[in-house]
């Protein structure tokens, strides 16, 4: 299917959506690290917070006395700390967040609220990290937790107590995890809109940009198109832009002129070459026509021979009647006007000689008589 897909859209539009899925991914890149950003800033911020809460809980209560324990009553110096909520008070008036006094792992002075609404005084640490760290490990515990299965951002603080140095407590401060996130949770909203946005007019702009800068390339191949059918006449798009697609289109503009003076080159063969044909039809014509010609006369001169040759037989054999009766050609009409002259002059000799003949005959006749009679 990919290969499909990437014969069906053309360069320009592979090229843009590639741009767009950057531009996306980039945008989410960005919002996805400034989410973490403001993520560990808050969770420093809590953790700040959280530090200045502890260390007035701790302040207010030790400038009463050091801690200690006394049957089921927790002092600091002379002052009970059983029910007395002057201190986890005072810590969320100033500062904010919840308050816990802790004796052993039971809430005896909060501003932690149960559901109803009522302190949730004599209820207990949950197992978990923050009771391992302070009733097992002796350290304070800083980090999630859960408070009346709400998530919270804590820090628990074993109280010591110096005569036996025994674990007798804890110093509770927290702050609901909600009233950072839900900033946190609008930042992400924010910041996954700002980066739609910006992805999206990024990406309109970026898909258009590259539609615009590839849309030569288009033009380009109807040009090329063109050219391999033949079509000599369509020049290809002029670019002044001077980058690769420009340097293409001056290409494409040097394959036009060489095929058109390919063209040229071909159509002047052509017609040289028909010329030369032409040139050598005539010639061979102009042979044949001289052969013929010449054969003609050879015909000519052979019927003329044997012309004049029966015609001289017949004067052999003392025919003086012959005549050359069928023209001659042109050309050698006037030959058999001789023949036939010749033959009426000697016919007109050979008539005088006769006649000649005939008179001596007589006149020696003649004489012969005479001589008779004068004997």
């Amino acid at each position: 299917m990919k290969k499909l897909a990437s014969l069906w859209l053309p360069i320009s539009n592979r090229l843009a959506i590639l741009g767009v899925v950057i531009v996306v991914a980039a945008v989410a890149a960005s919002v996805i690290l400034s989410i973490r950003a403001a993520d560990s800033a808050m969770r420093d911020r809590a953790q700040a917070s959280l530090i200045v809460n502890s260390n007035l809980l701790r302040d207010v209560l030790t400038s009463k006395g050091e801690p200690r324990l006394d049957g089921d009553k927790l002092y600091f110096g002379s002052e009970l700390v059983n029910g007395n909520f002057a201190a986890v008070d005072k810590v969320k008036a100033l500062s904010g967040g919840t308050a816990t006094v802790f004796m052993g792992d039971t809430r005896i002075s909060t501003n932690v609220q149960k559901p109803d609404g009522s302190r949730a005084v004599g209820t207990k640490l949950a197992q978990g990290p923050a009771y391992d760290a302070v009733f097992k490990e002796r350290r304070t515990y800083s980090g999630a937790a859960d408070i009346l299965g709400v998530p919270y951002f804590t820090i628990y603080e074993p109280i010591i107590q110096t005569s036996n140095n025994a674990v007798i407590g804890i110093l509770y401060v927290g702050i609901k995890q909600a009233d950072f996130l839900t900033v946190i949770d609008e930042m992400i909203r924010n910041n996954v809109i700002a980066g739609l946005m910006i992805a999206l007019v990024g990406g309109v702009l970026l898909f258009w940009l590259t539609r615009r800068m590839l849309k030569p390339l288009g033009q380009l191949k109807a040009s090329m198109l063109k050219l391999a059918a033949g079509d000599l006449a369509s020049e290809p798009p002029r670019m002044r832009s001077g980058d690769e697609v420009a340097a293409m289109a001056d290409a494409v503009a040097v394959l036009r002129e060489a095929a058109i003076e390919k063209a040229r080159l071909e159509t002047e063969a052509a017609e040289q070459s028909e010329r030369s044909d032409a040139e050598r039809r005539s010639n061979q014509a102009e042979r044949e026509r001289t052969a013929e010609q010449q054969r003609e006369h050879a015909r000519q001169q052979e019927a003329i021979v044997r012309a004049l040759a029966a015609g001289l037989e017949r004067l052999a054999q003392a025919d003086l009647t012959c005549r050359l009766e069928e023209a001659f050609p042109a050309e050698y009409e006037q030959l058999r006007a001789d023949f036939n002259e010749a033959v009426d002059r000697l016919s007109a000799t050979v008539s005088t000689i006769q006649v000649t003949a005939c008179d001596v005959g007589i006149a020696a006749r003649e004489i012969n008589m005479g001589a008779d009679d004068l004997s």
